[in-house]
């Protein structure tokens, strides 16, 4: 029924002609602190009056199409073992005014059959009758600190560790992403009344996930469904959740409870159950020079997950926060994704303490430090501890010039493979060290040329096994506005590193909505360029080319992704339309 309802709301809306302002589903709000804005009551006529102005308001129209390919075909499209093209398709579009906005999005990963292979849609009513939000179809919840519910995606720990620490949640929002599997679909709701903010939700979808031969739940998975054993995982098991979070907002604080259930038609293998209440309590609270904020919850009504952190000014020119955090090893919760050193929020335990300060007008430096324990659990046979150092130090000094200089420190312990001295085959403690230095400098040789370069250094040390390897990349990235309406983005980057281990990842420009950050390892040389050209802000085209070639390896890859050439050189299209 809501498919047939998001249908004729688009056919509704496709003859009119209005501006939109662009949306990207990865937009991350920067500020400290939820605001509050309270009206005067209004009569149930002044309502009514109020949403009919909204309803009949000229709609806005956002359509999004993009295509990539991979140019060499990989083993699996040579064997027929991939059963689709290797195109890759995603297809969206939003339409909406003051009072309603509905959105679908089509995407075909490469090698997957069919072009709607994963269906993503909503429609969502603002300020109606009294009612804040009503969102039917798929929706996502970012609420405290990110320990029940928020986002699969966002910042870590970095040079953006303020935003990463303390958050500021959106909660009740609209999902229409690409990501199969972080987001709820049923119905929810969003109530402000004055005093309180209510949000109640009712989630209800297929989930796909590795079962074993008693049936339990191994684990969930929502990569490609590009083979034959691929779609035996698909839709296999079914998923419940329901719950309320109550929001208080009250001068410089916010306080939020949180209850939350989740149904598995299949138990959990490592819980041997399939139901899971949650509950939680958090806040925000904000003074001139001080932020304070803490999250809690019971997960299964018995594992405690926790984390606070504060941040101050005791200069004007110095920042300073710490965290502390401490996630029980027996969490189950697909949601969850705080501040930590891994995605997921459980098993680890962790103290964070960073510093931005500004020493002159045009140097800043930003430092942290963070030690972690990961406890021991099901999933581990002993403790991992691990600790990781950050200094930057970055200068203006030099007219159009920006550089800065990075030490970056990592130690963590892992469990690996290794013959003893009988030649036998055992597993045992390893301790890893990595450091990384990065010379970064940006040029501003005119309005319309911009000039990167970037070297960076990676050394790994590993303790027992006395394996040492190193890697290094560097590249040149010009950004050219020559022409109106029109932007050029190239770069060529050189890499050398020992192994997979020793790669270095390097973030790169590409299409608006696409995070792209590979790991580039081995010896060899990648180079891309990107071209958009905007007519009108009512249009815009972007291209990306890019070539990758292998020096150290006649073929790329492995298994059915194997390529027969050392290089590999993909081609992308991405059309914005706003009507």
């Amino acid at each position: 029924m809501i498919k047939k309802i998001l249908v004729l709301l688009i056919l509704s809306f496709l003859n009119t002609n209005a501006q939109i302002e662009e949306l990207d589903t990865l937009h991350f709000n920067k500020e400290d602190l939820l605001e509050n804005n309270f009206e005067e009551e209004s009569s149930i006529e002044e309502l009514f009056i109020r949403t009919g102005e909204k309803l009949f308001s000229k709609p806005n129209i956002e359509i999004r199409s993009r295509f990539k390919k991979q140019l060499q075909r990989s083993r699996g499209y040579d064997e027929n073992v991939y059963l689709g093209s290797p195109l890759y398709s995603y297809q969206r579009i939003r339409i909406g005014n003051k009072a309603i906005e509905s959105g679908i999005l089509f995407k075909k990963d490469a090698g997957e059959k069919s072009y709607n292979d994963f269906f993503n849609y909503y429609i969502r009513f603002d300020d109606l009758l009294g009612v804040k939000k009503i969102i039917f179809g798929d929706y996502i919840i970012e609420s405290g600190q990110g320990l029940m519910f928020w986002r699969s995606y966002y910042y870590a720990k970095g040079v953006s560790f303020s935003q990463t620490t303390i958050r500021k949640g959106k909660e009740l929002q609209s999902y229409n992403s690409s990501d199969e599997l972080g987001f709820m679909r049923g119905i929810a709701t969003e109530l402000d009344l004055k005093f309180l903010q209510i949000i109640g939700f009712y989630s209800k979808r297929k989930l796909s996930a590795t079962i074993d031969t008693s049936g339990a739940i191994k684990n969930f998975y929502f990569t490609y469904f590009r083979t034959q054993s691929d779609l035996v995982k698909r839709n296999n098991t079914n998923e419940n959740i329901y719950g309320l979070r109550i929001l208080k907002c009250s001068g410089n604080a916010n306080y939020g409870v949180t209850f939350s259930r989740y149904i598995y038609s299949r138990p959990v293998k490592k819980f041997q159950k399939n139901s899971f209440p949650n509950l939680g309590i958090d806040f925000l609270l904000r003074y001139d020079l001080i932020n304070l904020t803490s999250e809690s919850y019971l997960n299964d009504m018995k594992y405690l997950n926790s984390v606070i952190a504060v941040k101050f000014l005791p200069l004007k020119s110095i920042s300073c926060v710490f965290s502390y955090r401490n996630y029980a090893p027996s969490t189950f919760n697909r949601f969850s994704n705080p501040f930590g050193e891994y995605s997921g929020g459980n098993n680890e335990k962790g103290f964070f303490i960073g510093l931005n300060w500004k020493i002159l007008k045009n140097l800043l430096l930003i430092a942290y430090k963070d030690t972690y324990e990961i406890p021991f659990s099901e999933a581990y046979s002993f403790k991992k501890v691990g600790s990781e150092y950050f200094l930057q130090l970055g200068s203006s000094i030099f007219k159009k010039i920006d550089i800065y200089f990075r030490y970056h420190n990592k130690n963590f312990e892992d469990k690996i493979k290794s013959l003893d001295e009988f030649n036998r085959l055992i597993k045992m403690n390893e301790i890893f060290s990595k450091e990384n230095f990065r010379f970064n400098l940006d040029y501003e040789i005119s309005t319309s040329i911009h000039y990167r370069f970037r070297f960076e250094y990676l050394m790994l040390n590993v303790k027992y096994t006395q394996m040492k390897e190193c890697g290094r990349i560097f590249y040149h990235d010009v950004a050219l506005n020559i022409l109106p309406k029109t932007l050029l983005n190239f770069r060529v980057t050189f890499f050398s590193t020992a192994s997979y281990q020793s790669g270095i990842s390097v973030y790169e420009n590409d299409f608006d909505g696409v995070f792209s950050n590979p790991v580039l390892y081995g010896k060899g040389l990648k180079w891309y360029f990107m071209f958009k050209y905007i007519i009108k802000e009512l249009l815009s085209i972007s291209l990306k080319y890019s070539y990758l070639i292998r020096e150290d390896v006649k073929k790329i890859g492995t298994g059915w992704d194997q390529l027969p050439t050392n290089f590999d050189n993909r081609i992308g299209i991405q059309l914005d339309i706003n009507l």
